[in-house]
């Protein structure tokens, strides 16, 4: 995000020091029109558009320019989605809206975890059973596909483990971390899918303990502390 450039100004004494004796009145001219009441010799003053200048020779200069542009990086499309869940978070009104927002501003960072080969094994024989059911088509394409995902450790399970090696590693400062995810996400399903909602102190108490492990976790990632 390039910085604001304010525009430029010449003060009362910059005008007399620029007019000297040669003009009784002295206009600021911003925008190249102006209408006024002409009173003895008149002028205008304005700034021209700011320029970019430095003190140190050229070569040091660009060398400063090369380092800086060695340290660009380009965030990953899981820490913009999260990032942007969590700015979000921050101007929401409501209590509801904000706490999913955070929900699912860790849950982006995190991927799903593929289960062991015995437990892909199993998944593997109940899709057989399920092909050899006789069910309809439509029946066994909706149990596979459902069985299917049973391969990876569901989103909820992945991210408690990520967070738990994000606390291991010194990232998030409270041990407790994935538990509070974890009563967080129940308070999510209930939300989402039955239409449960908590009182509104526990809410905002949930929702603070998530602002904090999201803050935790994208300052360690922008910071390169942590992926």
């Amino acid at each position: 995000m390039k910085p604001r450039i304010p525009p430029g100004f010449i003060t009362e004494y910059g005008k007399k020091a620029l007019g000297g004796d040669r003009f009784d009145v002295i206009l600021d001219d911003e925008f190249g029109l102006c209408v006024y009441e002409e009173k003895g010799r008149t002028a205008f003053a304005n700034v021209g558009t700011p320029q970019l200048l430095t003190s140190q020779p050229i070569d040091r200069f660009i060398e400063s320019w090369q380092r800086a542009n060695v340290q660009v990086t380009t965030p990953s499309g899981r820490l913009l989605t999260s990032y942007d869940l969590y700015a979000n978070a921050r101007f929401e009104n409501s209590s509801r809206a904000r706490f999913l927002l955070l929900v699912m501003s860790i849950e982006s960072l995190v991927e799903q975890t593929p289960r062991t080969v015995a437990e892909q094994l199993a998944v593997d024989a109940a899709i057989s059973a399920v092909q050899a059911s006789g069910l309809s088509a439509d029946e066994v394409g909706a149990l596979t596909s459902g069985i299917a995902m049973l391969k990876n450790n569901s989103i909820a399970h992945s991210t408690k483990l990520y967070l738990t090696r994000a606390h291991e590693a010194g990232v998030l400062s409270v041990p407790e971390s994935s538990l509070q995810f974890a009563k967080a996400y129940n308070i999510r399903s209930k939300l989402v899918h039955r239409g449960i909602t908590p009182a509104p102190s526990d809410l905002a108490d949930r929702a603070a303990e998530l602002e904090r492990i999201a803050k935790e976790l994208l300052l360690a990632i922008i910071e390169a502390r942590w992926v």
